[in-house]
């Protein structure tokens, strides 16, 4: 019918890039920058990972998709569909 499904791998999950270098997240740091209303010091956000998809997507020369994520991937299709509509 046209469809297709493009399924892949974010950032630091199976087969795709791993930031080794990059230190585990101190969860308790990043809410306490938080709830101090700072951005909090991390190698990527969230925004990132659906910068990520947006660029595959760009790659793939796909103008318009439906996105559907699950659990983070729901998150992160939630911001690509908030900033990049």
């Amino acid at each position: 019918q046209g469809y297709r499904v493009i399924r892949f791998d974010n950032r630091d999950a199976g087969l795709s890039t791993h930031f080794h270098s990059a230190s585990m997240p101190d969860l308790a740091a990043i809410a306490d920058a938080v709830s101090r209303g700072e951005t909090p010091n991390v190698t990527y956000t969230l925004f990132d990972m659906a910068n990520d998809a947006v660029g595959l997507l760009d790659s793939l020369m796909i103008k318009r998709a439906h996105v559907v994520g699950r659990s983070m991937g729901g998150m992160i299709a939630q911001l690509l569909a908030s900033e990049h509509a």
